[in-house]
C-alpha cells in the first residue's frame, strides 16, 4: 500500500491508481483537443454576427475563468484527497483546452502536471506527446 504525500497514513482503498490516471489523462487530451478545435470553429463562425461574437466571447471568457479556478483548486492538497478519475480528467481537459491561449492556464497546467507526477509517477508530457503524435 502506498502513502499519499499529503496524508499521514496509507491511501484508502478508493484511491485513484496510476493506471487510472494515465487512462483519464489520455482521454482528457483527446476530448480537450476536440473541444479546443470546436471553440476555434465556433469563434470563426461567430465573426459574421456581432451579437453572436459578443455572446461567444462572454461564454468563452466564463469557461476560461472556470478552468483557471478548477486548475487553481487542484493545486491544493485537499483537492487531491477527494480526487476521482472524473475530476482529474475534467481538470486536465480544461487545462488542455485553455493553456494554448492563456498563459495563466499554461502555468497552472505545468503545476498540475507536477502534482500528477509527484502523486502518481505519471508524466503528462509523455501522454500529451503520444496524443499529439496520434492527431
Amino acid at each position: 500500500m502506498t502513502t499519499h504525500p499529503f496524508r499521514r497514513g496509507p491511501r484508502s482503498a478508493t484511491a485513484v491508481s496510476a493506471h487510472e490516471v494515465r487512462v483519464v489523462l489520455t482521454a482528457a487530451c483527446r476530448i480537450g483537443d476536440r473541444t479546443l478545435q470546436m471553440h476555434i470553429t465556433n469563434v470563426q463562425a461567430a465573426r459574421a454576427d456581432p451579437d453572436e461574437a459578443r455572446w461567444m466571447r462572454a461564454r468563452l471568457w466564463t469557461a476560461r475563468s472556470e478552468a483557471r479556478a478548477e486548475l487553481t483548486a487542484a493545486l491544493e492538497p485537499s483537492w487531491w484527497d477527494g480526487a476521482t478519475p472524473e475530476s482529474i480528467e475534467a481538470t486536465y481537459q480544461a487545462a488542455r483546452v485553455w493553456s494554448p491561449s492563456d498563459p495563466v492556464c499554461a502555468e497552472l497546467e505545468d503545476s498540475f502536471a507536477a502534482m500528477v507526477h509527484m502523486l502518481y509517477g505519471v508524466c503528462i508530457n509523455e501522454i500529451t506527446a503520444l496524443a499529439d503524435a496520434r492527431s
